[in-house]
């Protein structure tokens, strides 16, 4: 069986397990998961890497505190010893902040991806709920 098979058995087994609204597969290497209405993770496989990136998109600050959340955010990135990994971007010089995660897949372990997967949606929902609220005042 190849890696892309194991994966695709893989993120089929994670449906009753997460419980997500929807998982909807979009080709061979790319899904999404639905949480709820505010929670959307995208993966998508490389093969010749052996790596699952996942995305989440998780809004923009208010002008008046850009800057302020900016620099959180790259303090953040600093902390990816203790994230684990996860690391915040923007998605273009005015866009929205992005939550990405990339995991090495050796293997296919389907309790492994869904702790991965639920501790991904939970950071993401702490800065969806940061942003909504405007964003970081380090005033």
């Amino acid at each position: 069986m190849s890696d892309i098979e194991q994966l695709q058995l893989t993120m089929k087994a994670l449906g009753p397990i997460l419980q997500p609204e929807l998982i909807s597969q979009h080709s061979a290497t790319q899904w999404s998961i639905l949480f709820d209405e505010d929670t959307l993770i995208e993966l998508e496989y490389d093969p010749q890497l052996k790596q699952l990136s996942l995305c989440s998109a998780l809004g923009s600050p208010a002008q008046d505190r850009l800057l302020s959340t900016l620099q959180a955010s790259l303090v953040y990135n600093f902390l990816w010893k203790n994230t684990g990994g996860i690391v915040l971007a923007l998605n273009a010089p005015d866009g929205e902040l992005m939550q990405l995660y990339q995991l090495a897949l050796d293997e296919y372990d389907t309790q492994l991806l869904c702790s991965v997967i639920a501790n991904f949606a939970e950071k993401a929902a702490t800065w969806r709920k940061l942003l909504a609220a405007g964003g970081i005042n380090l005033d």
